[in-house]
């Protein structure tokens, strides 16, 4: 029921001295992390009562950029936070940095836990998709993809890697671009090989997280900003630039629906299932919207 959609502010948390560029809640719900152009962490305890009396639980200072990316651990007991190429993993019981990892060679874009909370990947815009141990030692790499990667997802089913991003290779080989053909009836033609992509061009991959092997890739125009997979696995909700959010079948490969309305000009824009069967969509939209 609409009537039953959350509606009213309860709490605005004014600590950060810069744009808050992501948020995270714990498995547990009783923690809220966030990121913030301010070179800080953020972890607040969930307020309680009628005045919802929300104060920071930690500040995590020390990165030495602007803080992009968060993922708290399948036991809550760690939070990764990324600053430009450097990954910090904190213990949340202390306020203790753990770790501290420098092997991406860009702008990290992107973390996300194993479900069996064995370890985490990361992405970036150097190409590279890492997977690491859940204490930091780096496990097993993909090396260099496609794409310049802006978002990755592990599957709730632990056989997936699904990632978009920029592309800037040529065209992928033929087998794979006639997957792209089947999963996008109302995309642009392959770009011919030879040469780079034209301007704009992004592509969502989907990996094998066992074999590692490409397992559909897809060519779509307009930047890609985001990506969440259903809890079933065989949904995948991208945010599209300028003013769409996609769903794709990831089993079928192909565009199950698009949803339009929120616009996305200058700033990153992501979007969500909610619900408790993640049966409907949630997205910001610029224009102070959700």
């Amino acid at each position: 029921m609409e009537s039953d959609f959350p509606r009213v502010t309860t709490i605005i948390l004014q600590v950060h001295t810069d744009e808050v560029w992501n948020i995270a809640w714990s498995h547990d719900g009783l923690y809220l992390a966030s990121a913030s152009g301010d070179k800080n962490a953020i972890i607040w305890r969930t307020g309680a009562g009628p005045h919802q009396d929300w104060t920071p639980h930690f500040v995590l200072r020390d990165h030495p950029y602007p803080v992009g990316c968060l993922a708290w651990s399948i036991d809550d007991s760690v939070l990764l936070t990324s600053s430009d190429n450097y990954i910090k993993l904190w213990n949340t019981k202390t306020c203790a940095c753990i770790n501290t990892l420098d092997e991406h060679t860009d702008m990290v874009t992107a973390l996300s836990w194993l479900p069996d909370g064995s370890g985490f990947i990361s992405g970036g815009l150097d190409r590279k998709i890492i997977h690491w141990e859940a204490d930091g030692k780096p496990h097993d790499a993909w090396g260099a993809t496609g794409i310049l990667i802006t978002d990755l997802t592990v599957t709730p089913d632990f056989t997936r890697l699904v990632t978009v991003g920029m592309e800037i290779q040529p065209r992928l080989p033929s087998t794979i671009e006639v997957t792209q053909s089947r999963g996008a009836p109302d995309g642009d033609a392959p770009t011919p090989s030879g040469g780079n992509p034209s301007k704009g061009a992004h592509r969502m991959i989907v990996f094998d997280l066992t074999t590692k092997q490409t397992e559909l890739s897809i060519r779509l125009e307009g930047e890609l900003t985001s990506i969440k997979v259903s809890q079933n696995s065989q949904h995948a909700l991208i945010n599209h630039s300028p003013d769409e959010i996609h769903l794709w079948d990831l089993n079928a490969g192909r565009l199950a629906r698009k949803y339009t309305g929120q616009r996305q000009g200058r700033h990153v824009i992501r979007s969500c299932f909610g619900g408790i069967d993640g049966n409907f969509v949630v997205s910001g939209s610029e224009g102070t919207l959700i």
